[in-house]
């Protein structure tokens, strides 16, 4: 072989290493694919992460996409313009803890939970779901979608609600007069949210109760958290009336729940 042949080989070689090299997309084009496509374009820089979440993303099936519900509409990640590799479930590197986990990192969605769409996640939730109702708790969904839930437990199912995040649950009966309120507290391992497990690093007491309260109107049910803090204050025996400074920031709508406590009592 003559130096000509060689280097003509070498420069075959070299062009077809250039011709099969990824050519690498700027954010802004990513991002203009993505709004393109009605989807949500989520990064926090040039060097960052980054993910598109898209509505009613058509390519996902049950088996390689990871959603997040936001405000009753489904995003599901569109594995073709992430650069976490394991946000997509049809790669060898998919893990769903660490899709999560880098999700929340750059996502100001964060207390949005974030779902996996499987059948066994469905036959999880059914069982889940007989379980909680079967000791005497109350079942939360999202509506139709019963992929955001919550299970919440009497507060006597308890050894200690201390760690546990507690709200009272009033059910509205027909002619719209409100059952008794009865305080319930969330069971982590049966509830979906990030925002509503104390133990997890986006626990949102505000964010939690937002869900909780929602859901629980598709059960014609109210969540009354504003009173738990007055319940909680009154078993340590002190008296709003006569020591101000246990309510110095709170505002009269919850001396007057407080009041209203009291003469139903």
């Amino acid at each position: 072989m003559n130096f000509k042949t060689i280097l003509s080989v070498s420069a075959l070689a070299l062009l077809s290493a250039v011709n099969a090299a990824p050519v690498s997309k700027d954010i802004q084009t990513l991002k203009s694919e993505c709004q393109a496509q009605k989807g949500l374009f989520v990064n926090k820089g040039e060097n960052s992460d980054y993910v598109c979440l898209q509505p009613n993303y058509k390519e996902a099936t049950v088996d390689n996409a990871a959603c997040i519900n936001i405000s009753e509409q489904i995003f599901c990640i569109n594995p073709k313009i992430t650069n976490i590799e394991e946000c997509d479930r049809s790669g060898d590197d998919y893990d769903y803890e660490v899709c999560v986990q880098k999700l929340y990192n750059i996502s100001p969605f964060s207390y949005y939970p974030i779902l996996s769409f499987s059948k066994k996640d469905e036959a999880k939730f059914a069982e889940d779901k007989e379980k909680c109702v079967n000791a005497l708790g109350i079942y939360l969904e999202w509506g139709d979608d019963k992929r955001v839930n919550a299970c919440l437990y009497p507060e006597f199912n308890f050894k200690s609600v201390d760690d546990e995040h507690c709200v009272s649950l009033s059910k509205i009966k027909e002619n719209n007069i409100p059952l008794r309120s009865v305080k319930y507290c969330v069971v982590e391992d049966m509830t979906t949210i990030p925002a509503c497990k104390k133990t997890h690093e986006h626990y949102s007491p505000d964010n939690c109760n937002r869900f909780l309260n929602a859901m629980a109107n598709f059960q014609a049910m109210h969540v009354i958290y504003s009173k738990i803090f007055i319940l909680e204050y009154s078993r340590q025996n002190a008296n709003p009336i006569t020591d101000p400074s246990g309510i110095r920031n709170r505002s009269i709508l919850t001396l007057t729940l407080y009041l209203e406590l009291r003469i139903k009592d």
